[in-house]
């Protein structure tokens, strides 16, 4: 292994190129291609758009729970996917339908080459309980996932203590 490298960069039409010589130093020089000099092309992944061979929502896992009334915290579902191509995605925010209140939030980034999976974060709150759907669209395929919304959590008031079944109550004073 050296201790500097080239980096040689070109328009496929253009006669010069140009490159970054990276030693004790960094230098930019520009060359002709007729005096012998190689360009290798390397393509930028974020100018790769997405595509995916399938989307898999049927087995999308969920992470956190959702309670009708309660806002989401610490929600979120991961949609698998095949035949990914190492492209550049954007973000995106779905809407649910059926159980209403909550978003489904994909941030933006880049598909695996093969088999991956996008997570996705979901906030709001639910306005009953029941099922909720997230129609998305990524890489040219679509699907719908679904999250389980569970009934209304009874809510205690702060400073006090709820229990259930055969209680005894011990003064530690």
């Amino acid at each position: 292994v050296g201790v500097g490298g080239y980096y040689w960069s070109s328009t496929v039409s253009g006669v010069d190129s140009r490159y970054l010589y990276f030693g004790s130093n960094a230098t930019m020089s520009s060359y002709i291609r007729a005096n012998g000099f190689t360009v290798r092309c390397i393509k930028d992944a974020s100018a790769i758009p997405a595509a995916v061979g399938a989307l898999n929502c049927g087995s999308a896992t969920l992470t956190g729970n959702l309670y009708n009334g309660s806002v989401a915290s610490g929600v979120s579902a991961s949609v698998p996917y095949t035949a990914g191509n190492g492209g550049s995605y954007g973000a995106q925010s779905v809407s649910s339908t059926g159980v209403v209140g909550l978003t489904a939030t994909l941030s933006a980034g880049t598909l695996a080459n093969g088999a991956g999976s996008l997570t996705y974060t979901i906030t709001g709150t639910p306005t009953t309980s029941g099922t909720a759907t997230f129609a998305i669209t990524v890489g040219g395929q679509s699907c719908s996932f679904t999250v389980s919304v569970g009934a209304a959590q009874p809510q205690y008031p702060a400073g006090t203590v709820h229990c259930t079944g055969a209680t005894t109550v011990v003064d530690v004073s």
